[in-house]
């Protein structure tokens, strides 16, 4: 690895004790420690889909350590199950014994437990080493509409698991079965509201938090469910409501018209888990879930052969970008002297945009619009400075043709063409940054301490976020006084302006990473 003076004398900033990324293509080692740990309780899946192999897909790429106690073995596939052989009960006690005794564990995923003897043993272990959170999936029919468990074991369910359980994370069908076997009245669920009614009646049960996932019925606009005619409309959504015992949240997603989908399940309650063992709190753990699962759906890899859909578990495995230990310092050193080159090229292009209005009102926000990039280029100039990059040098940086290229389309686009063609070319860098800032501040591994926290915070906070909704706001305006060919052609401006933008942000890694093969030394 080349040698650099700037890595030893910012080294101290990084903390190799986080976990910063799920997935290193490079090929490098990533040294963890205090890594969080999660047991996964359940049937083994030969097929990978569900079960505990989709647990320890999820658990792993989560960045939690997975530790598992088969309770079943089931010959399955996406398709259907042809076998179940349960384990003894005396067994699935003795796996999650030697799990626990030997590396402490804070939080429990359970699966499909299969007969009442083994829910009894879980119940026992759970007792026995005084488990924190209890997550539990009651798996009792699998995606193809086989059952997985005897008639009885909701009884257990409810009267033994239950009152040592966190959070229950039933679909419908399962929710309606927990409610019926009580003899609870349940009236039809056919909309948000009546979700919400289910949720409560189980959470009377004893678990602290009840989670009935809406996957089983796509909602339309009014929080109904939706008719079959409307099973093909764009604007259908998936809520699955979470309920504490006082407050309901409610977790919207746009539905995935992607049919079945194998483990979906197994994948939401054990993604939960991890992020519990994260220490996050219940709704950001299940809002990180659901995005995860949302994710891994839409990511549907095509290589099976029945119509049920497979999991992408991989899906979210990356390089978190800006989080310390995995972004060379190199590299992000070479993008601050890009950034600051293009930022010159940003700010004459809001002056063409000024030249360009033709009233007060317009002039004066293009001017507004470059008061700003100049405050942003003295943060800029700051923010170079803590990393050893001088005026001189940010000054002295060559362009890359990457930049060259973007702020060339930029600039020709606004010369060539009219205001709204401007407008929607500059409109991916000021979304772009905003948007990714907002991401990496939801980031579950996010390090709040990291030297790279002071430049999400440039652009997340609210003088940023007010220029950016006044940006989506002229985009709007424009777009409401032009045909649909305009519009059309605006698009693909923006489309293209988006590309220069990935580009620009891809190259100095590709540069210092890729092609010459650095790490950083505090891994």
């Amino acid at each position: 690895m080349p040698s650099n003076s700037l890595y030893a004398l910012l080294s101290s900033q990084f903390d190799a004790t986080r976990i910063e990324t799920v997935l290193d293509p490079m090929g490098y080692s990533i040294k963890r420690r205090n890594v969080p740990v999660c047991l996964t309780v359940a049937g083994s899946d030969c097929s990978g889909g569900a079960g505990i192999q989709a647990d320890l897909k999820t658990m792993t790429s989560l960045g939690v350590y997975g530790m598992s106690a088969i309770s079943c073995v089931v010959a399955e596939n996406a398709g259907g199950v042809d076998k179940i052989e349960n384990m003894s009960p005396s067994f699935v006690e003795s796996q999650m014994d030697c799990c626990l005794r030997d590396v402490p564990c804070k939080v429990i995923k359970t699966g499909m437990l299969g007969n009442v003897e083994i829910v009894k043993a879980v119940v026992k272990s759970i007792l026995k080493y005084k488990i924190k959170d209890l997550v539990v999936d009651p798996v009792m029919i699998a995606t193809s509409g086989d059952s997985l468990s005897n008639g009885n074991i909701v009884d257990t369910i409810v009267k033994d698991l239950f009152p040592v359980t966190t959070l229950i994370t039933p679909n419908i069908p399962e929710a309606l079965a927990f409610a019926r076997s009580v003899n609870v009245d349940v009236p039809e669920v056919n909309s948000i509201s009546s979700m919400e009614q289910l949720a409560s009646i189980i959470c009377k049960f004893g678990p602290r938090y009840v989670l009935v996932k809406g996957g089983h019925m796509p909602v339309n606009q009014l929080g109904l469910k939706a008719l079959k005619e409307e099973q093909g409309e764009s604007d259908l959504q998936v809520v699955d409501v979470l309920y504490d015992g006082k407050n309901f949240f409610h977790f919207t997603s746009t539905y995935l018209k992607q049919g079945e989908v194998h483990g979906t399940g197994c994948t939401l309650s054990s993604a939960i888990a991890s992020f519990l063992a994260w220490d996050h709190s219940m709704v950001n753990s299940v809002q990180f879930a659901i995005d995860y699962v949302h994710g891994a759906i839409s990511q549907s890899p095509p290589i099976n052969i029945c119509d049920t859909n497979l999991l992408n578990h991989m899906s979210r495995l990356r390089i978190a970008p800006f989080a310390p230990g995995n972004l060379p310092l190199r590299a992000f050193q070479e993008y601050l002297k890009q950034d600051y080159l293009y930022l010159v090229q940003f700010c004459r292009a809001y002056s063409l945009k000024g030249y360009k209005e033709s009233t007060f009102s317009g002039i004066f926000e293009a001017a507004q619009s470059v008061f700003h990039v100049l405050n942003e280029k003295e943060f800029h100039i700051s923010f170079c400075r803590s990393y050893g990059i001088s005026l001189d040098d940010l000054k002295s940086s060559e362009e890359t043709p990457a930049c060259t290229a973007y702020s060339r389309f930029v600039l020709d686009t606004g010369s060539q063409q009219d205001l709204a063609a401007l407008e929607f070319a500059q409109a991916p860098c000021l979304i772009g940054y905003h948007l990714v800032a907002r991401r990496l501040m939801k980031e579950p591994f996010r390090n709040v301490s990291g030297p790279y926290q002071r430049w999400i915070d440039n652009y997340y906070c609210e003088d940023y976020i007010s220029a950016v909704c006044r940006g989506c706001r002229q985009l709007e305006e424009i777009v409401l006084t032009l045909s649909p060919e305009r519009i059309q052609e605006l698009i693909e401006v923006f489309i293209r302006a988006t590309k220069f933008e990935i580009l620009f942000w891809e190259t100095p890694y590709q540069e210092y990473v890729v092609k010459q093969n650095l790490e950083d030394p505090s891994l």
